[in-house]
């Protein structure tokens, strides 16, 4: 089957790319609270120096959620992504202006993610990678209203956002340099200034730019749905390690209360609805073997190049990250959006602790079924299980970002 490319499914509706260069804005990053999608648009946010509060619900308990959100910004249901369907999925990232009128809503954590980086990048302060953002794109980034779902948007909304308020942080880094928009052809760009509804592809240049971009979708479409499936296939059917996920990681006393309902609800549909048995979930673990292997390649190539001396000394020697720096990148020497993702997406598969993650608990490769732990224990070993385990070390999210109980 073949691959859609960023620039095919990354447009970026015309009310988020007028709050692009807003000042004050009010970021809310509602999702679920477990989910490894919703992972990595935190994170994104996070390195985009974005500052939101996050709204959480349970698995099942989103859908009301987020059709509440999408009735307040009156927006329709959220368009059909490689992970998922759902008009309702998350995450969904919600603008307001200082006002706390209801702006923009953006989906899909990549997404986000590359308007955070622009984002980023146009504040007086920068101090990262030089943004190349088109004067006509800084003249049309006006102040307007939008809702920005799914996770690979939202991470590429981080990333625009992030230039144009010029952020410190490493935002600006996520997609290499030249991550900027699409514009309209002129009338287009008229008719949107007036409040059209048509959208700008978020897109990018250069070897960086293509590298980060094919891994993402990759990673998007195919590492983040089968830890999925696996994980769930094993543990739904036991309460004492789904049920326990749920209510230990529910965002209220209400949810608490509702989580032993939303666990039953789950274990019933979300096989039916995510086509999860014991087939795909062995086919997952073939698929996720051979993602490994991809990724080791990958990785082998990178650490080949910084053993020979390639850039990589003289990037380690300029960085002034406080949190520390790895050897080398799936990109290259500078940590990019296609870190973030393979680290956020296969956190859950090699046993990375709760805490780390930002959960309250999750099972450990000790609490596992026998053949889920050996698996898990496999893959943790491995040169990309190793690698996704220094990312959150390293690079993993150390502050906690409010949080509004849903």
């Amino acid at each position: 089957m073949a691959t859609a490319t960023a620039e095919e499914v990354y447009e970026l509706p015309a009310a988020a790319v007028r709050t692009l260069t807003q000042p004050g804005l009010r970021l809310e990053l509602h999702c679920i609270s477990i989910s490894h999608y919703c992972m990595r648009a935190k994170w994104a946010l996070q390195l985009a120096g974005l500052p939101f509060a996050a709204v959480h619900y349970l698995p099942l308990a989103h859908v009301a959620g987020i059709k509440r959100l999408q009735r307040r910004f009156n927006q329709g249901p959220g368009a059909a992504t490689a992970s998922s369907k759902s008009p309702s999925a998350t995450p969904v990232l919600a603008i307001y202006s200082p006002q706390g009128e209801p702006l923009s809503l953006v989906a899909n954590s990549t997404l986000i993610s590359r308007y955070a980086a622009l984002r980023a990048a146009a504040a007086p302060t920068a101090l990262l990678v030089t943004r190349a953002i088109p004067a006509a794109a800084l003249h049309y980034l006006l102040p307007c209203c939008s809702l920005v779902a799914n996770s690979t948007l939202i991470s590429r909304y981080a990333a625009l956002r992030a230039a144009a308020v010029d952020l410190p942080g490493i935002g600006q880094q996520l997609y290499g340099p030249n991550l900027t928009l699409a514009l309209p052809a002129a009338g287009a760009a008229v008719d949107q200034a007036a409040g059209s509804s048509s959208s700008s592809k978020v897109v990018g240049a250069g070897p960086q730019y293509e590298a980060v971009s094919q891994l993402e979708l990759r990673l998007s479409g195919t590492l983040g749905i089968e830890v999925r499936r696996v994980m769930y296939h094993y543990l739904l059917p036991r309460w004492h390690l789904a049920g326990h996920l749920f209510s230990a990681n529910a965002s209220s006393t209400i949810g608490w209360l509702l989580s032993p309902l939303t666990y039953l609800l789950s274990r019933l549909l979300l096989p039916k609805v995510m086509a999860i048995n014991a087939a795909t979930a062995a086919r997952g673990m073939q698929r996720l073997q051979e993602e490994f292997d991809f990724f080791d390649s990958v990785l082998l190539t990178q650490q080949q190049q910084q053993q020979q001396g390639k850039k990589a000394a003289v990037a380690a020697a300029a960085d002034g990250s406080s949190s520390g720096k790895l050897p080398y990148y799936l990109c290259g020497p500078q940590l990019t959006a296609a870190d973030v993702s393979v680290a956020g997406l296969g956190g859950y598969v090699v046993g990375v602790p709760a805490g780390q993650m930002g959960l309250a608990w999750s099972p450990g490769i000790e609490d596992m079924p026998k053949e889920l732990g050996h698996f898990m224990q496999s893959l943790r070993e491995r040169p990309t299980g190793q690698f996704i385990l220094e990312m959150w070390r390293v690079h993993g999210p150390l502050l906690q970002q409010g949080t509004k109980r849903a």
